[in-house]
C-alpha cells in the first residue's frame, strides 16, 4: 500500500478583507496603499483584476504603476 506524506507549510495563507459601512470611507484607497507596500517593500507581484475609483482623483492616483488586467 502506498504511503501519503503531507508536509505542512511553514507560512499560512493570508486573506485581507476591507470592510466599510459606506461608499467613500477609503476601502479601495487603503487596499491600493497596501498593494504598493507589498509590491515595493515585500517584492510581491500585485495585479488588479477590477478597480472602480468612482471618479475620486486620489484613488486614481494610487493605481499608478500597478498592473491592471484588461476587461473583456
Amino acid at each position: 500500500m502506498a504511503e501519503i506524506i503531507l508536509e505542512k507549510k511553514k507560512e499560512a495563507a493570508r486573506l485581507r478583507i476591507y470592510i466599510g459601512a459606506a461608499p467613500g470611507v477609503g476601502k479601495t484607497y487603503h487596499m491600493l496603499n497596501d498593494a504598493h507596500l507589498m509590491m515595493h517593500q515585500q517584492n510581491v507581484d500585485v495585479v488588479i483584476g477590477l478597480v472602480e475609483p468612482h471618479g475620486r482623483k486620489e484613488t486614481e492616483a494610487r493605481i499608478r504603476d500597478l498592473e491592471i488586467i484588461p476587461s473583456a
